[in-house]
């Protein structure tokens, strides 16, 4: 195999590789097979099954106990596919808001990070066939449909409330932390 840079011969290696190209810094795909260039230093992963890997990087996430970061919700929101102005449909949250998340890589707000695990979770991906389709289970569409009910009525009040005064508390039902 030549590199792509160098025209060089690759050499084949097995090796920890950081997965920038998943939109994520902190991915390490440990053990892989790669093909390294000895001229340029290039590497290139031999990725298999792309959409198991996707797959796993998805519930690793989900499953994480910290808030979602804008990067992290962009690859579950691209996983989905979904476009941004779908999933501001979806949460009720503002397209500007979650460009934003997802541009400064910030955290994103409670609320929507509970609908992007929950619709997630009840989202069932045909990677054979490319295509997303909801599970219509009830429960699903009961926490969605309260969670997403909340959240465009809490982010405005949240938006109106100065982050900077301790003394004003909102109150959140224990569904939505």
């Amino acid at each position: 195999m030549l590199c792509q840079n160098c025209r060089a011969e690759m050499v084949r290696e097995i090796s920890d590789y950081p997965y920038k190209e998943s939109g994520l810094d902190n991915v390490i795909l440990k053990g892989f097979e790669i093909y390294r260039c000895p001229e340029c230093g290039e590497k290139y992963p031999i990725i298999s099954n792309i959409e198991s890997l996707h797959q796993l990087i998805s519930k690793k996430l989900v499953k994480q106990d910290s808030l979602l970061h804008g990067k992290e919700s962009a690859f579950l929101r691209k996983e989905l596919q979904l476009r941004i102005d779908e999933l501001s449909r979806i949460s009720g949250f503002p397209k500007e808001k979650i460009e934003e998340w997802e541009h400064n890589n910030e955290e994103v707000h409670p609320a929507f990070d509970k609908i992007i695990r929950l619709y997630f979770k009840y989202s069932e991906i045909d990677v054979r066939n490319n295509c997303k389709s909801l599970l219509r289970a009830e429960r699903a569409q009961s926490e969605i449909g309260k969670i997403c009910s909340l959240t465009l009525g809490a982010y405005q009040v949240l938006n109106k409330v100065e982050h900077h005064d301790e003394k004003r508390k909102i109150m959140v039902p224990a569904y939505v932390r």
